[in-house]
């Protein structure tokens, strides 16, 4: 093993193009840019993890020049089936954005693991991802002494154009899995926060990009004062609460000081609900933010032990 100098010296022989064959460790995976390197000799490449793979292939190609990466494994030897798996997908996914792809693939074919402990492959194939994930969240809620909020999440179907368009993120991927999070935000905390990140990630937020993330925050909302659902039927505007009891007093003389003779209150089959007409030119999205809000103020948010839930 070479000490710091001698490392420090042959790296900087080697990026000067002193030196035409690099010879080392998967220490190189840890992030080096070495721009004029275009090949890469993995040995014994059945030994590595996909993950590791797809770090070291990427060390070269980083220029302009065509880059190549050779996979060596032994001829007279037998590897597994899940070394060659590997193989096959690092040789399949081999265009730019293929990460996310990679990272599924070793998912498949290591399993999961366990979220505690060492074992690689764990219970999670047996129950399922979101049932396995409820389990640790309920779990995480016992040890730490917060209950865990059982809140059913608020359906919001009201008609806008809300999306991740392509010239803001292109990869599909990547869309995939950030329309996932944005189903799954139940605070208004992580829906702010949700927004920072793609502002800090992707730049400046389109006008369709914005919409959605208001959705988002509104569904959010709309969970924490007990709605059971938002939605559109032409210009006029439903919400329905997810306990009669909901809609008292206070939240009905709000909703009325606002829109007067625009809201009406029913109750049917135990379903309390309000309708919303307002005078045009209020846009649906403004139009539930505000009725939201209104209800906020006037109920104030469900406690965390509510039985209505």
């Amino acid at each position: 093993q070479m000490n710091e100098r001698e490392l420090e010296a042959e790296m900087t022989r080697f990026v000067a193009g002193e030196v035409q064959v690099l010879v080392c460790t998967t220490i190189i995976e840890s992030g080096l840019d070495i721009p004029n390197a275009n090949t890469i000799i993995i040995n014994r490449a059945d030994n590595f993890g996909l993950a590791d793979l797809h770090q070291l292939r990427g060390r070269v190609g980083r220029y302009k020049n065509r880059a190549y990466a050779y996979f060596i494994i032994p001829r007279d030897k037998p590897i597994t089936q899940n070394s060659i798996r590997r193989l096959k997908a690092i040789e399949e996914y081999s265009e730019l954005g293929a990460g996310f792809k990679i990272a599924m693939h070793d998912l498949e074919i290591r399993g999961a693991g366990n979220i505690l402990g060492v074992e690689q492959s764990g219970h999670i194939a047996s129950v399922g991802y979101e049932t396995y994930r409820q389990i640790i969240a309920e779990v995480v809620a016992e040890h730490t002494g917060r209950p865990l909020r059982r809140v059913p999440p608020t359906r919001v179907d009201i008609g806008v154009d809300a999306y991740i368009p392509e010239h803001y993120i292109p990869v599909a991927q990547q869309k995939i899995a950030l329309y996932r999070r944005a189903a799954e935000i139940a605070t208004v905390e992580d829906a702010k926060e949700f927004r920072a990140e793609l502002r800090d990630r992707f730049g400046p937020i389109p006008p369709e990009t914005d919409r959605l993330l208001r959705v988002v925050e509104l569904r959010a909302r709309a969970m924490e004062c007990g709605i059971a659902a938002i939605a559109r039927s032409g210009n006029s505007l439903t919400i329905r609460f997810a306990s009669p009891d909901l809609m008292n007093t206070r939240v009905q003389t709000a909703l009325a000081q606002l829109w007067k003779d625009a809201v009406s209150f029913s109750m049917q089959d135990g379903q309390a609900t309000v309708s919303i007409e307002p005078p045009r030119g209020i846009p649906i999205l403004d139009l539930a933010e505000q009725a939201v809000a209104a209800i906020i103020r006037a109920a104030g948010p469900m406690e965390d032990d509510e039985e209505s839930w």
